[in-house]
């Protein structure tokens, strides 16, 4: 159970993944791969919002999230954005013959975003296995800008072999876009109650323990495995911090059991039959 990140080192990435499923977080340098898609997306950005883009007031625009959500799309579909996954798999070591991954996502955290209600799903603790992901997958997590603490988010490392309960998990049956269509149900009813983001504590009325913070660099990449609890951070940085991730599984070790313990996920399905083969995009 990691109290500190650890460096991530491509050639010895079959044991860090094991090592990932029993709660370290590795923090890996800017890679060619990792630059090459943050340059991309960040171009796509500035051509969507202008220049200042993360500039608070940008995120006023009347028509920001729309735009978002166009943008998440195109990066979530285009067989372009996929063969960047790939090439960030391989720059991790990940053996593209033997591994699958979800396509990556683009998020976008305000400026004091947590005081918006429609805000709110973007700051509930979760783990992402409780969204149908296989306790053998890893989140790749990068920034396209640099990062502090504040702009980022942690993890309750505790808790890493502890249940959360009641959670998320409880009713969730994976489909297609089934996750997508959460973050907006609980979007909705959040506005409609008018409800601000709740810490974690106060969701789970539970001492949490100790929380694991970091910073980054632009194009370094956080490894971590999906059975991690965590949440954003309260971010009044004065940015929007932009940031993009995908997941990985190691076909070897799902096959073989291998996988983070199963503590509290109560999700029905699985996310692994929309993973793509790296080999197929490569």
């Amino acid at each position: 159970m990691t109290r500190e990140l650890h460096r991530w080192i491509p050639e010895r990435a079959e044991e860090q993944l094991r090592r990932a499923f029993a709660g370290d977080v590795f923090l890996a340098e800017a890679s060619h791969a990792a630059k090459q898609v943050t340059e991309e997306v960040a171009h796509l950005l500035r051509q969507t919002y202008g220049e200042n883009l993360q500039d608070p007031a940008t995120a006023n625009m009347p028509d920001f999230w729309g735009r978002m959500v166009a943008l998440r799309r195109y990066i979530k579909l285009s067989p372009r954005f996929a063969a960047h996954a790939v090439n960030l798999a391989r720059s991790l070591g990940l053996d593209p013959n033997r591994t699958v991954f979800a396509p990556f996502r683009l998020r976008a955290i305000l400026h004091r975003g947590h005081e918006l209600p429609i805000n709110a799903s973007g700051y509930v603790v979760h783990r992402d296995t409780w969204y149908a992901h296989p306790a053998s997958a890893v989140v790749a997590w990068v920034p396209l800008f640099d990062v502090t603490e504040e702009e980022t988010f942690f993890f309750y490392p505790d808790f890493f072999t502890k249940p959360v309960f009641p959670n998320d998990s409880e009713g969730f049956e994976y489909a297609s876009e089934a996750s997508i269509a959460l973050d907006r149900k609980v979007a909705a009813e959040a506005a409609r109650a008018n409800e601000l983001a709740k810490s974690p504590e106060e969701a789970t009325g539970l001492d949490l323990g100790q929380r694991l913070s970091f910073d980054a660099k632009a194009a370094e990449t956080l490894v971590f495995s999906c059975a991690q609890l965590h949440a954003t951070q309260r971010s009044a940085s004065g940015r929007t911090r932009f940031s993009i991730d995908c997941r990985f599984v190691n076909l070897d070790q799902y096959e073989r059991g291998l996988g983070a313990p199963n503590v509290d996920n109560r999700s029905v399905g699985t996310a692994l039959v929309d993973y793509l083969p790296c080999s197929v995009v490569a």
